[in-house]
This record gives C-alpha cells, sequence and structure tokens, in this order.
C-alpha cells in the first residue's frame, strides 16, 4: 500500500486510490473509512452531497429509513401515494432546490442505502465514478 494511505481521509483519498491504480492494486473497500452520511468522496455534482446530505439527515431525523426501504408505488418518490413522506420533507432544508426529477433521484440514492446499507453504496459510487472494480 501507498505510503500515507493506510487509512483514508477525505484529502487524501484521490491520491490514494491514484497511487493504487497505477500500481495495479485495486484497494479492497473495506479498507476505506467514509463516515456515513458525509458524501464528500462523491464526484458527480448530481445529486449535489450537500442535498444527499439533507436527505439523509432529514431522513433520519424522522426516523423514516424502514419507510424509505418501501417501494413508493406508482408515481416514485414524487408522487407516491403509498407512502407518507412529509415528516421527512419537514426536516429537509434544501427541499426547495429540487426539481422533480433530482428529488426523485436523491431518494433512491437513499433508498440504495436503506436496502443495502451505507458501505455498499459508497462501493457502488467509487466504481461507477472512479471506474474500479471492487476488491470482495
Amino acid at each position: 500500500m501507498a505510503k500515507g494511505c493506510e487509512e483514508y481521509d477525505w484529502a487524501a483519498v484521490d491520491y490514494c486510490v491514484k497511487i493504487e491504480a497505477e500500481a495495479a492494486i485495486r484497494v479492497p473497500y473495506t479498507t476505506m473509512t467514509y463516515t456515513p452520511g458525509n458524501f464528500r468522496f462523491k464526484k458527480s455534482s448530481y445529486p449535489s452531497a450537500d442535498e444527499l446530505l439533507d436527505a439523509y439527515q432529514a431522513i433520519t431525523k424522522a426516523e423514516a429509513w424502514e419507510l424509505i426501504r418501501q417501494d413508493p408505488g406508482d408515481g416514485g418518490f414524487m408522487f407516491s401515494t403509498s407512502i407518507d413522506l412529509s415528516n421527512v420533507h419537514k426536516h429537509m432544508t434544501l427541499l426547495e432546490n429540487h426539481s422533480g426529477a433530482s428529488y426523485g433521484i436523491t431518494m433512491r440514492h437513499m433508498q440504495y442505502i436503506a436496502r443495502n446499507g451505507w458501505d455498499k453504496y459508497v462501493q457502488m459510487i467509487v466504481q461507477e465514478e472512479r471506474g474500479l472494480t471492487p476488491v470482495e
């Protein structure tokens, strides 16, 4: 492992991933530590890290993770009639920043976390955005 890459912090992630990739070594995702709810590792700006954090915190405050696991039914999260997200919405400070599409995508990210866990979510995003193959 590259010197200084034993523990991943936000400033070192890109450097460490680059060093490891150049050495043709794939870093096991289990060795990377990303604090649950901190989306700063995510490079894509859609949805933004702030929008994802806002939704994550709102769901946590509303104690609605089990609700988010459910299928929202016809209309998706934006127009769902099968689950009531009003308690989540009142905790979201960036709700007015969303279009229907960005809200739906944000909530699908949250649903993935609810169904698969934080570590699997990080693994999926890192794999998609950095083109790395996860080590099992």
